[in-house]
């Protein structure tokens, strides 16, 4: 049986001016971009009049390695109407509303559950992971092999919401 263990949980909230396809193709871009397969598990879209309502599901995964798999959950949740912006002297159809992003990175390990079928070969299992592989009861306390994934997954995420805040410009100064 696959384990999974939360390494970043984080929530974006914008509200202001964007457009909701660039926020879609700069994150399905970045996620492409470092190799992951993306599975859309809900697109919902709803039009009353100007305004609009997605509601978007990705799981995104990643194969590291033959026992390590990388996971980002996304949920995205947009209302949005029609508006218009002066961009140098000439006005630009945008849309404007509440943009909320809710990000779950997770490492999952024995994803295809080869270690499950015996006590014997489970045992083993707990023995990798403990001392071979270095994963302990918390991440922070982890080593070797297990720390390297988490220290490359949080990194690849932390680019991910980067890009994210670059795109609706919510760096703070």
């Amino acid at each position: 049986m696959a384990e999974e263990d939360l390494i970043i949980e984080k929530t974006i909230q914008y509200d202001g001016v964007y457009e909701f396809k660039e926020v879609y193709a700069t994150l399905s871009d970045v996620l492409i971009t470092f190799g992951y397969d993306i599975k859309e598990k809900k697109q919902v879209l709803k039009s009353k009049g100007s305004s609009r309502s997605h509601e978007v599901e990705w799981e995104c995964t990643r194969n590291v390695d033959k026992y390590t798999r990388f996971l980002i959950k996304f949920k995205i949740k947009a209302n949005v109407s029609d508006t218009s912006v002066e961009e140098g002297g000439k006005k630009m159809p945008k849309e404007s509303g509440d943009l909320k992003v809710e990000i779950k990175s997770s490492l999952v390990t024995d994803y295809a559950g080869r270690w499950e079928g015996s006590p014997y070969s489970r045992f083993l299992k707990s023995f990798f992971d403990r001392f071979l592989y270095g994963k302990k009861a918390s991440a922070s306390l982890s080593s070797g092999t297990y720390k390297q994934w988490i220290v490359k997954l949080s990194s690849e995420t932390q680019t991910v919401i980067d890009e994210l805040k670059a795109l609706l410009h919510l760096y703070k100064v």
